[in-house]
């Protein structure tokens, strides 16, 4: 029974072919990566919290709806409890910054697509909106400075943490959404945002000293723009 629904579900994705369309496109994003986890009070991102990423992708269009993506995100990020006015983060006073380089596959979803790619032949262009979902490995390097922290008992939970042993390659899940706008037929700029779950709570160096029972993750909001390949189109479908 698993398998038939299996295969129901990659006939539904590849039925829809794209007539005369481009099926790759490559191109480069950048934008903000905030952290959230033990060193940050809000659930929000927080502007000051947010650091510049980049990275590069490329697109297969599996048909007008569907297509998979391959991306590479590089950026930092980066908390501070001193940037909280609550007295016990205070006095605990850490601050952390990880390196990090993200390896993505995601499936992206464009419930608009049929019309979206449609338009290229007539030259029309307006926004589409996508949602995406997809797994990767995020390599990650935190650094951890306590040399603000005061009390015995903080300073016990963060040398306790820095002799612990984790991987610090993790397994991640992207899952977010975003809208394309055509520039012309040739290329395509998108906003989008996305969370990121890296099933760790040593994002930030820290989780004796934090809640140890929180995992942290982290979002990107950026810009991306694609180009979609000359000699890539598909034709007489």
């Amino acid at each position: 029974m698993k398998k038939n629904y299996i295969l129901l579900f990659f006939t539904l994705i590849l039925s829809g072919q794209l007539a005369g369309q481009y099926r790759w496109e490559a191109g480069a994003v950048v934008g903000l990566a905030n952290y959230q986890g033990d060193l940050v009070e809000s659930n929000l991102p927080l502007f000051k919290e947010g650091n510049l990423s980049f990275g590069i992708g490329g697109r297969y269009l599996l048909n007008y709806n569907w297509a998979i993506r391959g991306n590479i995100l590089i950026g930092q990020l980066t908390g501070d409890d001193f940037n909280s006015s609550n007295d016990y983060r205070m006095r605990r006073g850490v601050s952390f910054e990880t390196p990090f380089t993200e390896v993505t596959f995601r499936l992206e979803w464009e419930p608009f697509g049929e019309q979206h790619y449609l338009s290229l032949n007539q030259s029309k262009s307006f926004f589409s909106p996508f949602l995406f979902l997809g797994p990767g490995l995020v390599f990650m390097n935190p650094k951890v400075d306590s040399s603000r922290t005061v009390g015995a008992q903080f300073m016990q939970n963060i040398e306790r943490d820095q002799n612990e042993s984790y991987f610090k390659t993790r397994f991640t899940v992207a899952a977010g959404l975003g809208v394309k706008y055509d520039i012309n037929d040739l290329w395509v700029v998108a906003f989008e945002f996305g969370m990121h779950y890296a099933f760790t709570d040593y994002l930030d160096g820290i989780s004796h000293a934090g809640i140890s029972k929180n995992r942290d993750w982290y979002s990107f909001g950026g810009i991306s723009l694609f180009h979609r390949l000359p000699g890539t189109e598909k034709t007489g479908e």
